[in-house]
């Protein structure tokens, strides 16, 4: 099985998913037993290609061989389910394996609710995102930015400055990937000074910073600011 689950791995990785289901049917023919980490690798095969009914039926055969309720296994497979669901749009699906599952890790709690904001259900990302807290989970820097998507979207200035607040109590503020994720909420919840404060407080601003800064002055009619900001752009040696 392990040179099966190499191969379904190497298809999954290079984006062929529907290599990799044949190969999976094709090792089943044969007489091959999935392990764990074939399962895995056929659970994310299922959600590049969106195959939903497939891993309902490789859901239905991991239960039946009880990999979840065996604490090495459990936590690998049922992340590898709650990716699957999430990517195929059945995130209250997803929402149940996570329940479900005895231990949970941070990769479970960002799965979920990276699936929620990338379907663009905003809200109901940040309701998990309270859970994860709860939990008592740290923030990692892809959460971070999915939060702060979700916080300008919605509005919600005060969370957004509370996950900022966070950002700086842990060291990352000089993080120019956070930096720009913080412009951008802000000036999505009209917090143009807060927008501003943020973008000239970045020590190396890119030209991600810039076209952010850029847009946020043409989308509220700050013609001119948009337009000196592309100058002040080009000084500092960015092309548009």
């Amino acid at each position: 099985s392990i040179c099966w689950t190499s191969l379904i791995t190497g298809y999954v990785e290079h984006g062929r998913g529907v290599e990799a289901l044949q190969c999976f049917e094709h090792m089943q023919s044969e007489g091959v037993f999935p392990n764990p980490v074939t399962y895995v690798s056929i659970l994310r095969a299922c959600g590049v290609i969106g195959d939903l009914d497939m891993g309902i039926r490789i859901h239905n055969d991991i239960v039946k061989q009880g990999f979840l309720g065996k604490e090495d296994e459990e936590i690998m497979i049922g992340n590898a389910l709650i990716d699957m669901y999430a990517k195929c749009g059945m995130l209250g699906k997803a929402a149940q394996v996570l329940q479900e599952l005895q231990v949970r890790d941070e990769v479970s709690w960002n799965t979920l609710i990276i699936g929620y904001i990338h379907q663009g259900d905003d809200r109901e990302g940040l309701n998990w995102f309270q859970c994860m807290q709860s939990e008592g989970f740290c923030l990692n820097t892809i959460i971070i930015i999915y939060i702060l998507k979700a916080c300008g979207n919605l509005g919600f200035v005060e969370k957004g400055q509370e996950i900022h607040k966070e950002i700086v109590e842990r060291g990352l503020g000089n993080d120019l990937v956070l930096g720009n994720a913080l412009i951008n909420m802000y000036l999505k919840c009209d917090s143009i000074e807060d927008a501003i404060q943020m973008f000239e407080s970045i020590c190396y601003r890119d030209v991600i910073a810039w076209t952010i800064i850029i847009s946020g002055y043409a989308q509220k009619g700050h013609v001119e600011k948009a337009f000196r900001a592309v100058q002040q752009m080009e000084c500092e040696g960015f092309h548009p």
